[in-house]
């Protein structure tokens, strides 16, 4: 993504703000999804697995809070997510439970 929406991040600039309980925007293309056995659904953005630099995950619990498949609708989708920056295994992650949190851009 070119041009970032206002008070947005992208991926490279999110891994600063991992851990700091800030809600942050985070702007990118899902270039990679991946649903588990466990029916959870697992989102790259800007680069894709094994080498992603920031990954969104949804649990299999929490699909109820969407309209639609996100492991299938927002893939090569220019979106934002708004949520709270962890780390997992290195890589910058978040965890959203409910559509509202990802905006679609185009």
């Amino acid at each position: 993504m070119k041009i970032l929406p206002k008070n947005c991040l992208n991926t490279v600039q999110a891994y600063g703000e991992i851990n700091t309980n800030k809600k942050v925007k985070v702007c990118g293309t899902i270039v990679s999804t991946k649903k588990s056995k466990k029916g959870n659904i697992f989102l790259n953005i800007d680069k894709a697995y094994p080498n992603h630099i920031f990954s969104i995950t949804i649990w299999a619990s929490d699909l109820v809070n969407f309209g639609y498949k996100p492991d299938k609708e927002l893939l090569g989708k220019k979106v934002c997510i708004t949520g709270r920056i962890t780390e997992y295994k290195g890589t910058a992650s978040m965890i959203i439970n409910n559509e509202k949190f990802i905006d679609i851009i185009e």
